[in-house]
């Protein structure tokens, strides 16, 4: 009898066990099915900002060989520009100024300011931000959906390194503000959680039979 009850134990042990691995497994599919659909979302957002930016940067160039004056929708200054929130910011911040199209115009606005030092200024590889941007996010949105989760990782990472170096330029050396940067960042960021969150989703086998 005793042999018996141990036996019966032991089957009800694995029987919990299996039942526990395809819990996991399931929702290990899940918790990745919705990493790749916000992964997906953030990537065409990228674009989108990328694709942006780079229309506010050739509308500026153009406008300057004209002798005019571009504005874009993300400059704002707030002796100029009503609004309760920016209302609400003034009252907070003092007078300030959002231009991203005066950042877009910088040295650091073509090549990261660092490939220029390397190939010179008319190399073709010196572009405009936004162009690695519009390469770099569809790069990045194949790499998920094939399922190359390492190389997805590594290119989340080397862009979120980017944003803390565009951003210590942005802050402390051009002192200004700019909106579609902190946004790009932010999708970044967002990129990185995905990556990270794939990554820790370790294979959970549900069909291996028990011995």
């Amino acid at each position: 009898r005793g042999q018996t009850s141990q036996k019966k134990e032991t089957k009800s042990a694995r029987v919990n066990l299996h039942r526990l691995c395809r819990f996991l497994a399931e929702r290990r599919d899940a918790t990745m099915g919705l990493g790749k659909a916000v992964a997906v979302v953030l990537c065409l957002a990228g674009v989108a900002l990328s694709y942006y930016a780079l229309t506010v940067e050739m509308k500026s160039e153009a406008a300057k060989e004209i002798g005019e004056e571009y504005e874009a929708l993300c400059d704002i200054d707030s002796s100029k520009a009503s609004g309760a929130f920016v209302s609400l910011l003034t009252s907070i911040f003092g007078e300030f100024s959002v231009s991203c199209s005066s950042v877009f115009a910088s040295e650091y606005g073509k090549g990261f300011g660092l490939l220029q030092m390397v190939v010179g200024n008319d190399h073709f590889l010196v572009q405009p931000n936004s162009v690695y941007g519009l390469v770099f996010y569809p790069t990045a949105l194949i790499a998920k959906l094939a399922g190359a989760d390492g190389i997805f990782l590594a290119m989340t990472v080397t862009s979120c390194l980017g944003s803390i170096y565009l951003g210590y330029i942005l802050y402390f050396v051009l002192h200004d503000v700019c909106i579609v940067c902190f946004s790009t960042y932010a999708v970044n960021i967002g990129l990185l959680l995905c990556g990270l969150l794939s990554g820790s989703s370790a294979p959970v086998d549900s069909t291996k039979k028990t011995q």
